[in-house]
């Protein structure tokens, strides 16, 4: 069959998430994290989150929000790829994703290309931040539940 990924050839590397700081802009706030190969993270590899922070707050400084996102979400910085993620403001929906790809650091060559395609590491950050938003989303969404959510970050292996 053509476009099925073969299992056998596929080799899973465990990875490790770092929690970033946060993206600020206008009207949007994102947790921003790194995730690195386990083995890659044993040797001290770490991702550009300086320069991939410079690019998401260039991005979303000015970017409209409509009303119709919360004003959080969250960012994965992996290998050659920033996944953005909006949470929704009246629903529990990821109200937008975008992906950016790239070559190498620095990049000049970011561009966007889709809607939310996670690998499987990606998705245990999602699974973290998800059941995180729907702790915010039933709460009373005061201040203090604000920064409750925004200063929870996932930490570890994937």
């Amino acid at each position: 069959m053509t476009g099925i990924v073969d299992p056998s050839n596929y080799n899973l590397n465990f990875h490790i998430a770092v929690p970033g700081g946060w993206v600020r802009g206008s009207s949007l706030v994102l947790k921003l994290y790194s995730m690195v190969e386990e083995e890659k993270a044993k040797n001290g590899a770490r991702l550009p989150l300086v320069q991939a922070r410079k690019f998401l707050e260039s991005e979303i400084k000015d970017s409209p929000e409509n009303g119709h996102t919360s004003g959080l979400g969250f960012a994965i910085l992996s290998k050659n790829r920033i996944n953005v993620v909006r949470w929704g403001r009246k629903n529990p929906f990821v109200l937008k994703s975008d992906i950016y790809v790239f070559g190498e650091m620095p990049a000049e060559d970011i561009k966007k290309v889709g809607v939310m395609p996670f690998c499987l590491c990606e998705l245990g950050i999602v699974d973290y931040e998800r059941n995180a938003w729907i702790k915010y989303f039933k709460s009373a969404r005061t201040a203090d539940d604000k920064r409750e959510y925004m200063n929870f970050f996932f930490k570890g292996r994937l």
